[in-house]
């Protein structure tokens, strides 16, 4: 396989994630709780991204979901995104400060628009240089033709991370700019839909 590298990034450096596809009509209801993590990165012109996998349900009936994009940042295209549950063995590390995810999207329980999905190989480890705690609601529209509503309800908290490995054949080591979290929901309801 071919390791592309992103360059030249910026990104803003958020707790949450915006999914901007895929084109099939999808809709995800989850109770986060536990263990997540994020990763968004872009630039003015060009690729941009954005990743997060969480864990729902209860300790004794837990599923781990995997949602992600990668679009132009210009036009808000998809090129590819994907969304669906994965194994639970594919995220590890939970409570230990470090995440670890490895997983292939290219398995049935991922539905996909564009691309032909691929390996996702990443680290967060928590840098502890941004936390914060939340309560509330948040709740946006993201994503062109089609438009994505995203809301989330609830509690949790946050920590800044550091990110390595590749998402589908892109390299995130020595990414100039990007930003990554390891997230802990508290029973938080999640509702994307298109």
């Amino acid at each position: 396989m071919t390791i592309k590298t992103f360059s030249s990034l910026a990104i803003a450096v958020i707790s949450t994630f915006v999914f901007a596809g895929p084109a099939a009509a999808a809709t995800i209801h989850a109770t986060l709780s536990g263990d997540a993590a994020s990763a968004q990165w872009g630039r003015d012109t060009g690729m941009c991204g954005q990743l997060e996998v969480s864990r729902s349900g209860t300790p004794q009936s837990q599923t781990t979901t995997l949602s992600y994009v990668i679009y132009d940042c210009a036009s808000y295209t998809t090129i590819e995104a994907g969304m669906g549950n994965i194994p639970n063995g594919d995220l590890q590390g939970s409570g230990t400060g470090t995440l670890s995810l490895n997983t292939n999207t290219t398995g049935t329980n991922i539905t996909r628009d564009g691309g032909a999905g691929g390996q996702i190989t990443l680290t967060w480890k928590q840098t502890r240089e941004s936390t914060s705690k939340w309560a509330g609601t948040t709740s946006f529209t993201i994503g062109s033709p089609t438009n994505y509503s995203y809301r989330l309800e609830g509690s949790g908290s946050s920590s800044s991370a550091s990110l390595s490995g590749s998402i589908l054949g892109y390299a995130v080591s020595g990414l100039g700019w990007y930003g990554a979290m390891i997230n802990s929901y508290n029973n938080t309801s999640l509702n994307i839909s298109k």
